[in-house]
Formats: structure tokens, sequence, C-alpha cells
């Protein structure tokens, strides 16, 4: 038999194999899920055969948890010079595998490249220089790297094995942070960030679950598998307009696509996760990635909101250097930013923070070529895109921002107090509430955070363990279009809200006039409240419910567009 040529088919054909001779599922189960397992991956969503198997209810988790376990002992999965124990964790771009190095009798982490990105060249190549380059680096909070290659079609990444936890594991388990905790933990990331820039490396997914907190105290940057090396060969290899990295930790130029990223990108990541390690809550909320890319693009980071928080001002002035939309004014380099929070964690004052910087350099002259490239003969470069978007938040912030983002376009509102443009009701046949019902038909087990009118269709958001699953409902006939799994963690504002979001939703709409288009659940600081966005004359408004009491407020503490 030839070898196999990929990471996904290999492991898929060995499990069902296994459950099948153990008669814990039959055939046409499997046949099921196998059709499911292959849509998804061709969608260019991660998914194992064993979720999908669990998710229909055909397997419980503890005999997913045995097959994976046999799979991995039966060698199914095999890389000289290493014995695969088990899977950790699964990703966008690889599995992650626990193994142990036979040579030097060591447990490590194997990251596995996926089918879709190993089935291409360049995504191949890309992958075993920037994990050598990586192995590379030697810091105290950066995850080891110790090798890299392919065998029999697998392409690999070894790295050590940590002995910790994630920090939105913590986060999940605990809410929020102190201040002075959060920044320790932040120091070292960025004391981290620091040694990579050195190395002309841009992580480029910072985020709360690449960071392990292990059990001495001691942090860990992980998951460097976005890395991009500085170099002009790498620069003609990511193809530019590719959005990569975590939505809700993006940085602008990200947003936008951007190829030519560099280590500023990495700090405004680490600044939503600073924003987030005190917050208890993400910066521009838990919407579906869109809805979370148009804020970010068209609102500041609500540092305000850690006021109600004992987080001092000098936290604030930090996080807002981080977290400036133009890389310009937020800290150069990773090393301005260290000094300032070892001022913090020493109680001196983050002079970094208040350093008076210079105003965007875009005028309306260079922004109107940009709006209208064929006129000027040419279109803007990577680089002026950021300031091109900065120009228009900031010249027109009284009309209505259009972003193109991933081939997307949309709306957003740039005034409470204009018109609200919604679909008609001849449109709208279906309400909110009624269309998260019908959503929840295509998620078991899940339960809903966010929903949301959107023209003519809702879309509805749920949290199903480490995923988050998207599914769209047509407004005017009910009808699901579309289902999106994504690696988005969202369980712990399910888990902390002592309402679900539909029945929050009803208790509004029975005690409030308006036709509701958003709801969502929000994190705040020791509390939850579940947010609804009514329409009523024409108007847009928004009401708290308590989570808590059932006490519905409309006096909301920030105005509609600081969200």
């Amino acid at each position: 038999m030839s070898a196999p040529n990929s990471t996904t088919e290999i492991p898929a054909a060995a499990l069902e194999s296994i459950a099948l001779e153990r008669g814990w599922v039959t055939e046409v189960q499997v046949e099921e899920c196998r059709l499911l397992y292959q849509a998804m991956l061709d969608l260019g969503l991660s998914a194992s055969l064993g979720e999908i198997l669990v998710k229909k209810g055909y397997l419980s988790p503890q005999q997913c948890g045995t097959l994976e376990s046999a799979l991995a002992q039966s060698g199914a999965i095999s890389i000289p010079g290493y014995e695969i124990i088990g899977k950790i964790a699964e990703g966008g771009m690889g599995t992650v595998y626990k193994a142990r190095q036979t040579s030097m009798d060591r447990l490590v982490g194997i990251k596995i490249l996926l089918k879709r990105f190993a089935e291409d060249k360049e995504g191949r190549e890309r992958f075993l220089r920037e994990a050598r380059a990586v192995a590379k680096l030697s810091h105290p909070n950066v995850v080891a790297g110790i090798d890299a290659g392919e065998a029999h079609g697998v392409y690999y990444f070894v790295m050590e094995f940590l002995d910790g936890t994630s920090m939105d594991t913590v986060l999940r388990e605990r809410g929020r942070l102190p201040w002075l905790e959060a920044t320790r933990i932040v120091l070292q990331v960025a004391q981290a960030l620091d040694h990579a820039h050195k190395h002309g490396i841009v992580h480029r997914d910072v985020k709360p679950g690449n960071i392990m907190l292990l059990h001495d105290g001691k942090v860990k940057l992980a998951d460097l598998g976005l890395a991009r090396v500085s170099s002009a060969v790498d620069s003609t290899i990511t193809q530019s307009g590719m959005i990569v990295g975590s939505p809700a930790y993006l940085s602008p130029e990200q947003a936008i696509g951007d190829r030519e990223l560099d280590i500023r990108s990495d700090i405004f990541s680490l600044g939503l996760t600073y924003f987030e390690l005190i917050a208890g809550a993400r910066a521009y909320g838990s919407g579906n990635p869109m809805s979370v890319m148009t804020a970010l693009l068209t609102r500041p980071v609500p540092v305000e909101r850690l006021a109600e928080t004992s987080a001092p001002a000098d936290v604030l002035a930090v996080i807002s250097r981080m977290t400036r939309h133009d890389p310009a004014q937020r800290y150069a380099a990773p090393a301005a930013l260290v000094n300032d929070l070892e001022a913090l964690v020493d109680g001196r004052r983050p002079t970094g923070a208040y350093v008076e910087m210079p105003a965007s350099s875009v005028s309306m002259a260079t922004l109107l070529p940009a709006l209208h490239p064929m006129a000027a003969g040419t279109s803007p470069a990577p680089r002026q895109r950021v300031s091109i978007v900065i120009a228009l938040l900031t010249g027109i912030a009284t009309l209505v921002a259009v972003v193109a983002l991933s081939l997307r376009t949309w709306q957003v509102e740039a005034d409470a107090a204009l018109p609200l443009r919604t679909a008609s009701s001849a449109e709208v046949r279906v309400d909110l509430a009624a269309a998260i019902e019908a959503a929840a038909a295509r998620a078991p087990g899940a339960l809903a955070y966010h929903a949301e009118l959107e023209k003519h269709e809702y879309s509805i958001d749920f949290a199903r363990g480490q995923h988050t699953l998207n599914v769209v409902i047509d407004a005017g006939t009910g009808a699901v279009t579309d289902v999106q799994q994504e690696d988005e963690d969202h369980s712990a504002e399910v888990r902390l809200a002592g309402i679900e979001l539909v029945d929050a939703l009803r208790k509004v709409q029975k005690e409030v006039d308006g036709q509701a288009i958003e709801a969502e659940i929000l994190l705040l600081p020791g509390r939850a409240v579940v947010e609804v966005k009514l329409v009523r004359d024409g108007n847009a408004f928004w009401v708290d419910l308590d989570d808590t009491t059932g006490v519905i407020s409309e006096a909301r503490k920030r105005p509609l567009d600081s969200r």
C-alpha cells in the first residue's frame, strides 16, 4: 500500500475503522459523518471525524478520546524518531499531538500541517522555512522549537511540551485578572516578542489562546505557526489580501490584508489581549468575524471600559498606545513597551505611553486618488491602505464608512441619531427570536451568544466547545442558508450568563416596544448582561437585561457608536 499523502485522511480513516471494529458505530452513521467531514474540509473548515461523530451523538466524548489514544498508539501517524501519544489540540493550520522523542526520552509537542496547506507547494515550503527559523529562537518566554521536516507526506514542526494552561482557559475559569497580574503576564509576552523581533520574526497571531501559563508562573508565547520571517523572499510568497490571524485579535493592517506586517501589528494584538485579561471581555465584542473586523476598523479600543475595574490610568494609557489604529503612533518596538510594562509593575510612570506622537501624515489630497484608483492610474500600496482607513475615520466621521474585507462589503452605522436603514417589513417575516430557535436546530448542544439582522438575513453565532458555529437564516422564509464553523471560543459568555439569549430576547420583546435586530451576551466586570438593539420610529436604541435581576434598562452607560 502506498504511503498516505495527507495528514487529515490518515486519522479519519483509522478512527472510523477502530470505531467499527468495537461496534460503537454503524456503517450508515460513519458514512453520514464522513460526508459531513469531507464537506467541511472542502469549505476550508477545521474539523475531525471524531468531533463530528460526537456532535451527532454517535460517540460519547469518552469513546472519542479512547479512539484517538488508540489511533496514536497504532502508528497511523508515523514520524521517525517520535512516538505519538495522543492529540492535544486542533487549530486552523494544523493538529498538535503529544509525543515522545525517543532519542532523548522526553515529551514534545508536534504540530502537523493540515491537508489543505500541505497540498500547496508554496505553503509547505513556507511552513518548513519559518518553522526552522522559529526553532532558532532561544528565550525563556518563547516555546522552544526542536525540529521540522516531512515524513511520508506529513509535514511537521516539533516543539517543547508545555505543562500549563492557556490564558483563554484561565479567562474562562476566572473571568478576569487583577491588573497587576495581567501586566506581569503581558510583560513576559512583550519580552518574547522583543526576542522574536530581534530575529526578524513577526508572530501574527498573538492572543490569549497562544499564551501559556505554566505551573511555576512562567509565561510562554506559543504557536508561531502563522509567524512570518521578515525577508524579501517571504514577501513574494505571502499573498497580498490574505487575512491571517484570529479575527478578534487582528491589527487594522491585518484586517485589510496588508502583507507588509511588522512587529507593531503584534503589539496591537497584544494590546487587545491585555485589555481582555483585565476587562474579562473582548474589546470588540463577540459577534461574527465580519462584525468584529468592522468594529475594529471603525472604532477605537474602548479603554474607558477599564475604568470600571481597579486598573490605574497609567495602564489605560499603555493599552491606548499599544492599540492605536495608525502603526506609526504605537510603540515602535517591543523594547519600548517592555520598559513601560516594567515601570507599571514597579509602580513608576510609563513615560513612553505619554510621549506625544506626530499626527497622521495622510491628507485628503492623498486620500482622493486612493478612493478613485482608476482615475489616478494606480492603486494604493499595502502600507498606504492603513492610512487611508484612518483618514476616512478622522476626516469623514459623520458619513457611513464603507469597508471592503476579504471580498465582502457591508455598511456600518456612523451615527445612532441617523435614521436606521433596515429590511422592510415585507422582507422580514421572521423575528429575531424565531430565527435563533430555527438556527438552534442546526447547532445541537450549542448555545447562542450573538444574533444580528444583516440586510435580509439573520446571522446567529453559537458557542460549541472551543468553536463558534455561525448559522445564517433567511429573514423572509426562516430557512437556513449557510452554516460555518470558526476557531473562536466564546464558551465564557454562555457559561457566565444566567439566562439564555433567546429567553432574554423574548422578555425584552414582551416589555419594550420596537423591532429587535440584534442581541448579544456581554461580559462586564463582575457580571453579564444581555444587550438588545431595537428599532422604533426609524431610530435604533439599546436596552440591557441584567442576567441576575432580570431588570431591563434603556439607560446605557456609553453611546451606540462606542461599541
